[in-house]
């Protein structure tokens, strides 16, 4: 019960604060026209029938005192002493309005000509009411920024952590551990400004980095094209840095994530570890205080580095409880694995893979679409849609490619292949964390197309796509040149050995296909896999990978907090204007077809993400709405009919001809904006319901 109070209320903070966005931005409207001089009827908070309400000289009342007014205003006349503006509380608390006399939203052309009306201002004067709204929100977001930056927020440092295999990154050059310090020239805070910066980049224009790498005497410079990843946006394949701390469970909001990561630990080899304990030694090294900046706390780096080099060997880690008590265990390093890439509609899939041999796809871990679909962790497939024993990739593929659909699966469990039906979602999801066989045995996975890391064309040059007829898959290997593989560490290992000599020999590989004889076993059969030079030199320069166990730590954060009130005025309109340029850019990018629709976000995404950040605490509900607020302040400014933009452009014709735009002209702008706005809507909030529900 406590969880859902607990959502409940974060639900109800998020719709207040948006409601308090929304009559801030009234509030400007209403204050620039109290000093135009313009008569206001009515300052409300929320819409819908008035619940109380209060008026200078008739004092508070339930209910609207509109009526009393205007029949005191009527016997009165010019003595009637009672303010012509009513201050009111709806019952609908979602936002709010001003009505000015002589102008209201809808009314195209303002028909009164008293002298306090809107429509007697002069044109200049109307454009200041107009912008008040927008001037208003600029100013929340700032003061917002500014509260934020005063207590401090947690943020993700800019330490690249990991980059995936046949990505833009990879291909450029970045490697785990680097520090970016600059993004086209300006400098980079976070780790989320490398991510927008991709994600509003262009498949076309490479993103300029300025990265500081251990070993290396000075920054070095790394240009990298963003493409269209597995969600759909551009982005370049990297994943933040570890902190020297495991995951606490009480980041673990429920009991399901909480076994699904102590399952984590385990197949990392840190089962021993309790959650939360912090990494103190490394082979006997301390971890330094000071590393990792700008988080000023250390990193768990040096594992990863120790473990890269060790050869495959066991690296020695120490970990550390509150208490001092301390746990070391031994880790091994997986072994690297080739890159390659497969293009899947109009986006392009990392592929790890040794000669063109990838593992198959299996559960890591199942979320609730997925346990509903009847998935566990450590299901392999056998099928999913059309494609047999998929690989990571070409199974992420074939679920993106029946997006809203129901998918037949075939998964292994316990040795009993068990067929399911499985609903993916509008985003091409169905429920679980992917992982691979590559560490329990040699199944190959079907890589249809399979490509060099950053190839343009369809070229097959791995050794095992030079085959034909081509290997079947859900075979595995289980020989090579006579010697037995049980897994792909131990592949690699014989491939090695195989190819010591630095020549480019026939290997023979022994294959139990996915099929059984007579007596019931499976049925053998020997291939001779043809290796160029090409081929042993790139199986040569695989090292050793790191990534299972770094995922197990928490991110690498720092606290961004102003010194002084004055650096937090500072940050604060930094912020602001940022957030106000990506707004811009994510509207440019979403004509362009960069940004998909699918991922903007309507009133029910926005309160969804804002009770999710309020679990994080009040100052991160403050930051998100001056997120909120300067985007509300981007969007009103747009030139539609139908917001404050809109009004802007009509105003400044007047200005320029001398005269108001037509009323046909004003009818006709509003209805294809109220069309425009309300499609819109209409999307985000499907799109919302379906990430929700869907």
């Amino acid at each position: 019960m406590q969880p859902i109070l607990s959502t409940a209320l974060n639900v109800v903070l998020m719709i207040v604060g948006f409601g308090l966005v929304i009559v801030v931005h009234e509030f400007g409207h209403f204050a620039a026209a109290r000093w135009a001089g313009v008569r206001v009827h009515t300052f409300a908070v929320g819409f819908g029938s008035a619940i109380a309400t209060w008026r200078k000289g008739m004092g508070f009342r339930w209910g609207s005192s509109e009526k009393e007014y205007f029949r005191r205003a009527r016997e009165e006349g010019e003595a009637c002493a009672v303010s012509p503006t009513e201050y009111r509380l709806n019952w609908f608390p979602f936002g709010g309005y001003v009505k000015m006399l002589g102008q209201e939203d809808l009314s195209p052309i303002p028909t009164m000509t008293a002298s306090d009306s809107f429509a007697a201002k002069p044109v200049w004067k109307r454009m200041v009411i107009m912008s008040g709204g927008v001037f208003m929100n600029l100013v929340l977001a700032g003061v917002l920024f500014v509260a934020a930056y005063l207590h401090g927020i947690q943020e993700v440092a800019p330490i690249i952590g990991d980059v995936g295999p046949g990505t833009p990154a990879e291909a450029a050059g970045l490697r785990a551990g680097d520090r970016v310090l600059s993004i086209d020239g300006g400098e980079a805070t976070t780790f989320n400004d490398l991510r927008l910066a991709a994600a509003m980049g262009s498949p076309r224009t490479p993103i300029h980095l300025t990265v500081a790498r251990d070993g290396e005497a000075g920054p070095v410079e790394i240009d990298v094209t963003p493409r269209v990843g597995a969600e759909g946006m551009l982005q370049i394949g990297v994943a933040p840095s570890a902190s020297a701390w495991l995951v606490s469970e009480k980041d673990l909001k429920s009991d399901s994530l909480r076994d699904e990561y102590r399952r984590q630990l385990q197949e990392a080899g840190l089962g021993s570890v309790q959650p939360g304990m912090r990494l103190i030694r490394v082979n006997g090294a301390a971890i330094p205080e000071g590393t990792g900046e700008p988080t000023g706390a250390p990193t768990a780096n040096m594992l990863r580095a120790a473990m890269e080099a060790s050869g495959g060997e066991a690296v020695s880690a120490v970990f550390a409880d509150e208490s001092g008590r301390e746990v070391e265990v031994s880790l091994l390093a997986q072994p690297e694995l080739q890159s390659g890439q497969i293009k899947a509609g109009e986006a392009t899939l990392g592929v790890r893979h040794l000669l063109g041999l990838a593992p198959v796809m299996r559960v890591s871990a199942t979320q609730e679409r997925g346990e509903k679909a009847g998935l566990l962790p450590g299901d392999v497939f056998a099928r999913i849609g059309r494609v047999e024993w998929p690989s990571v990739a070409s199974g992420i593929a074939e679920v993106r490619a029946n997006r809203g659909k129901t998918l037949d699966v075939v998964v292994v469990r316990d040795g009993v292949h068990v067929p399911l039906k499985v609903s993916v979602s509008s985003d091409g999801l169905i429920g679980f964390l992917t992982g691979d066989t590559s560490a329990e045995d040699t199944r190959i996975g079907s890589v249809d197309g399979l490509m060099p890391t950053g190839s343009a064309g369809g070229v097959e040059t791995f050794a095992a796509a030079r085959l034909n007829p081509g290997l079947l898959p859900g075979s595995r290997v289980v020989a090579v040149n006579g010697a037995a593989v049980a897994n792909f560490r131990e592949l690699r290992a014989a491939l090695v050995r195989a190819t010591a000599r630095g020549e480019a020999p026939d290997v023979m590989l022994t294959l139990a296909l996915p099929m059984n004889d007579a007596s019931g076993a499976p049925v053998r059969e020997q291939v001779s896999l043809s290796l160029t030079g090409e081929d042993v030199a790139g199986l040569h320069a695989l090292g050793w990978d790191a990534t299972q166990t770094m995922l197990c730590f928490d991110l690498a954060k720092f606290l961004d907090r102003a010194k002084t009130p004055w650096d937090a005025l500072t940050k604060g309109v930094e912020k602001t204007h940022y957030v106000v340029m990506m707004t811009y850019v994510t509207f440019l990018r979403l004509f362009q077809g960069t940004v998909p629709v699918d991922q903007l976000h309507g009133p029910v995404g926005i309160t969804h993400i804002g009770s999710q950040v309020a679990e994080q605490g009040f100052v991160y509900l403050i930051f998100f709405l001056g997120l909120i607020s300067a985007n509300l302040a981007v969007i009103n400014f747009l030139p539609l009919p139908i917001v404050d933009g809109g009004h802007m452009v009509f105003l400044a014709i007047e200005g320029l001809t001398k005269k108001p735009v037509s009323a046909a002209v004003q009818n006709v702008s509003i209805i294809a904006g109220l069309l425009i706005v309300g499609t819109v809507f209409v999307v985000v909030t499907y799109h919302d319901l379906v990430r929700l529900f869907g």
